[in-house]
């Protein structure tokens, strides 16, 4: 949030005030995105096989940067930049393609 909004002026949270940005409305939009995250699991693996890999990788990941900003306060998540480590990138890497070639999702 801190790149996109402070650098590049983008929202993706229109109805959010970012100058005021609090608990409130990062549980809101925590609340949205647990939402997306549960709908697109149910699409995923409906995909055909050689679709579902990449997607479903995408997905881990982007589930693991979600989890950790949901346990960082709000003025972390306004003021700097939250990654996942090129060694857990790897880890979900290896995961989602054991887990898409033994048909665990």
């Amino acid at each position: 949030m801190k790149s996109d909004f402070q650098e590049r002026g983008r929202v993706y949270f229109p109805d959010i005030n970012f100058h005021n940005f609090s608990e409130v409305e990062k549980q809101q939009i925590e609340d949205d995105i647990q939402n997306d995250f549960s709908v697109a699991y149910k699409g995923i693996v409906q995909l055909p096989g050689a679709s579902r890999l990449g997607v479903y990788c995408a997905y881990k990941y982007y589930l693991n940067l979600f989890y950790k900003i949901k346990a960082l306060p709000a003025d972390t998540v306004i003021q700097r930049r939250i990654r996942v480590s090129d060694k857990r990138k790897l880890y979900l890497l290896t995961t989602s393609a054991f887990e898409n070639k033994f048909g665990l999702l």
